[in-house]
């Protein structure tokens, strides 16, 4: 109750599967800029990530933090979409952000060694000691 008082929108990630605070902001706009800094942070300004903006009934604000988004980074692949219900029963409608990978080119290129043709190839990512993640968009 205080918090909503106060305007105050927690930040959360997932770290190794568990959700984890990412801290705090006092409006929606600061919260929208912490989560590209954080993006920005990890990939570098114009630095090329996929991406899927979330929300539970908060398209318009999905849309305004996706503008955010692609002024300061490359999208290569993005999609709008809802967030799943086993997630939105906790957050609440209202509920918007992102989650994202970095775009490796030369993941791409393992993806054509490997078998993989056309699209599917494109859209083969693979960090570093990980394995690979496939967008369908």
């Amino acid at each position: 109750m205080v918090g909503s008082l106060l305007n105050i929108k927690p930040l959360i990630g997932m770290d190794d599967g568990v959700i984890v605070p990412l801290g705090q902001a006092r409006s929606l706009g600061c919260a929208y800029w912490m989560m590209v800094e954080r993006v920005e942070a990890a990939v570098g300004r114009m630095g090329k990530i996929k991406v899927a903006y979330v929300h539970a009934g908060a398209r318009q604000e999905v849309e305004r933090l996706k503008g955010l988004v692609e002024e300061r980074i490359t999208c290569v692949g993005a999609l709008i979409t809802e967030l799943s219900p086993a997630l939105a029963v906790h957050t609440g409608p209202g509920t918007s952000g992102l989650c994202y990978f970095p775009w490796r080119a030369e993941a791409a290129r393992m993806g054509e060694d490997a078998g993989l043709s056309g699209s599917a190839a494109r859209d083969a990512v693979e960090e570093r000691g990980g394995i690979p993640l496939w967008v369908v968009v």
